[in-house]
């Protein structure tokens, strides 16, 4: 009996093989023969060599990340595949990504032919484990509903009070040593950097900071029967791993699951935890504490928005996805702008001068607020090239979800159109985009504000993505730069590069 079995089950599966082989072979010639008929044309491939299986390619990923070199390390898989390679695909597991840096290409991704692209497998399964359904993880009618919630309250009269920011950005001072030569000692500035920000957006969105700058400062929460409390303490550390871990796997598409994951599921449940309490303490009278009088006027997120939502996971999940995007991001941008800063003396002291004159260098001055400051046009350079060079979201990810094209990309030279079936990954590298020598000229990688004085912001500098899905806290992020800097002016007549390696983890972080 069990030898019939045998015999009636191998027969089975080869003709079972067979049909697929054949089913993969037809597929595969057909998509050729409709990407002939449409006039495009094959684009070139980056990546290791000889690495059919994309095994190499997945483990320089990992390097990379382990390096803090991953914008640089996808910029010079680029550049490998040759001199006008803006669009190029590589291999991840037999998985075939296309990774791009030509401005073209990504504004038809991102806006022409945006209803051509989905969000892919890592930011629509594994991001939505973190951010739950929100503006960040949803598309479509969803994702339009998700952001008419929230965008009204990122208008820039909204976070032009700098009261907030400005009483952080003072805690952060604190945490400098100060020897008697009067220079503070060395400091691992990216650190106390995430902690300001992480500070700054929990107060922004829930009226209490987590103060990871300062934990005596912290709340005794209130108790919220049924609620677990939140542990402030794990709060930054939790945020910044997971940030780490979705970089990590932003590449490997639909097998971004080999990726161990039990300590991102930790991470993440911590930060939901904390988003879940103020979610429901913003829907309890008077459980949530009235800001002091003395501060003037201030906008919280969370007591705005339920105004108009009483659903406490709706609101869980906005604020858990608005928290992580901007720690993240304001938090990179200000590393590299005191990086550059650093190394170049002269464009400190220009910086400082305009400063100065339009708000005084007197720590008895008033604080200035927003509008003041974006009227500085040598700070809004200064902002603009640390967004070129810093890129605080150097990739982010798309799938096609039906057959589309791309206009070029193709052929040797590169300017023939690509076809891309539905199901096409493709990875938008800003970061890349923005070290363009043949866009921004033989000085691409030196840090020039006064590129801007003449230049126009198109396609080729995405800072903060581009079309209807841009960054939703630009204005936000802005503010932040622009609060955080002239403290820093005021306070300090130089700043000294003294950890060259600094600049290498500043952008190790990636979207999905």
């Amino acid at each position: 009996m069990e030898q019939l079995l045998q015999i009636g089950f191998l027969p089975a599966t080869a003709a079972l093989l067979s049909i697929y082989l054949v089913y993969a072979v037809a597929q595969k010639w057909n998509l050729r023969r409709t990407a002939r008929r449409l006039g495009c044309q094959p684009v070139r491939s980056g990546g290791p060599k000889n690495d059919p299986f994309g095994l190499k390619a997945v483990w320089d990923i990992q390097d990379a990340h382990a390096s803090e070199d991953m914008p640089h390390s996808r910029m010079r898989s680029m550049d490998a595949a040759g001199p006008n390679a803006h669009t190029v695909k590589t291999n991840f597991l037999m998985n075939q990504v296309l990774e791009i840096r030509d401005p073209l290409n990504i504004k038809t991704i991102l806006l022409t032919n945006m209803h051509h692209w989905g969000l892919g497998p890592v930011r629509g399964r594994l991001s939505s484990q973190f951010f739950g359904m929100n503006m960040f993880t949803q598309e479509g009618k969803a994702w339009k509903e998700s952001r008419s919630l929230v965008r009204p309250h990122f208008y820039v009269s909204q976070v032009a009070d700098t009261y907030l920011f400005e009483k952080h950005v003072r805690e952060l001072f604190l945490q400098l040593d100060v020897d008697s030569d009067g220079w503070t000692r060395k400091s691992d500035l990216s650190h106390l950097l995430s902690s300001m920000t992480l500070d700054i957006a929990s107060e922004f969105l829930f009226r209490y900071s987590v103060h990871s700058q300062n934990p005596a400062k912290r709340p005794n929460l209130p108790v919220i029967q049924g609620q677990k409390m939140p542990d402030m303490a794990v709060i930054g550390p939790a945020a910044d791993r997971a940030a780490e871990f979705m970089a990590r796997v932003s590449l490997l598409g639909s097998w971004y699951w080999i990726v161990p994951s039990r300590q991102w599921t930790l991470d993440t449940k911590k930060v939901m935890t904390l988003c879940k309490w103020f979610a429901n303490a913003a829907l309890e009278p008077g459980l949530v504490p009235e800001k002091p009088a003395d501060v003037g006027p201030q906008y919280y997120f969370l007591d705005e928005v339920t105004k108009v939502c009483k659903d406490p996971d709706i609101l869980r999940q906005e604020v858990a996805g608005l928290l992580f995007a901007a720690e993240i991001t304001t938090a990179t941008l200000l590393s590299w702008l005191l990086v550059y800063l650093s190394r170049q003396p002269s464009v400190y002291a220009k910086l400082r001068a305009e400063v100065g004159e339009a708000i005084g260098l007197d720590q008895t001055t008033p604080i200035p607020n927003a509008f003041q400051l974006r009227k500085c046009d040598y700070l809004q350079n200064v902002i603009s090239e640390g967004l070129r060079l810093g890129t605080p979201i150097p990739l982010t990810a798309r799938q096609a979800t039906q057959d589309t094209t791309l206009p070029t990309g193709g052929g040797e030279d590169g300017t023939a159109p690509v076809f891309c079936p539905k199901g096409t990954q493709i990875a938008l590298n800003f970061f890349a985009l923005h070290h363009r020598a043949d866009l921004y000229g033989d000085d691409v990688e030196e840090f020039r504000p006064e590129r801007w004085e003449t230049r126009e912001k198109g396609w080729e500098m995405c800072g903060f993505g581009g079309g209807p899905r841009t960054c939703i806290g630009r204005k936000t992020l802005g503010g932040k730069a622009l609060i955080s800097k002239p403290p820093t002016d005021v306070y300090f007549d130089r700043a000294i590069r003294v950890e060259p390696s600094l600049l290498r983890g500043c952008a190790n972080r990636t979207a999905v």
